[in-house]
């Protein structure tokens, strides 16, 4: 038995330092920064406009717009590398868009309620871009500048103060 106690007894140190590295260990994946969350690039959020040009981007990065029935959403969202993943949400809180910006790269979203609308960014060792904008409102260009739209079939010429809203069918 006394073999058993003299054993423990010099083996005690070393199991307590194992003890206390591994302690430590376990702190330090708590420590703010050991996770490496951050940005590098440009970002802007704007009313009606949210712009992410990631050169590199751990983490999740989050945005409201407030939109209205009608509006459209230009967006472009292309991932280069890593891991990137956006959520838009309707301001009932069903999800409007999901992706990760490998497949199609430019596509719009027709906004059918008003409110405010989330959008949620989750990156890993991301690099990639993310523009989201209010599609440039053809009615306002319209009653303030003349033009002359052409079809195949006719020309149509719209002057300043006249009202147009979606397709006009020319006979």
């Amino acid at each position: 038995m006394k073999d058993v106690f003299d054993f423990l007894r010099a083996a005690l140190p070393r199991i307590a330092a194992g003890l206390l590295l591994a302690v430590l260990a376990g702190i330090a994946v708590f420590l703010p920064g050991s996770h490496h969350e951050g940005f590098t690039g440009s970002r802007v959020k704007n009313p009606d406009a949210y712009l992410l040009d990631i050169e590199k981007m751990n983490g999740i990065d989050l945005h409201t717009l407030e939109l209205h029935e009608g509006d459209v959403l230009q967006i472009q969202f292309e991932s280069k590398k890593g891991s990137l993943y956006m959520e838009i949400k309707a301001p009932d809180g069903t999800i409007i868009y999901r992706g990760n910006g490998k497949e199609i790269t430019e596509f719009t979203v027709n906004i059918r309620e008003s409110g405010i609308y989330p959008i949620v960014v989750e990156a890993r060792h991301a690099k990639g871009t993310i523009h989201i904008q209010l599609e440039e409102d053809t009615y306002t260009s319209i009653r303030h500048t003349p033009f002359i739209f052409r079809t195949n079939y006719r020309s149509v010429y719209i002057r300043a103060g006249e009202s147009f809203q979606g397709r006009k069918n020319i006979p």
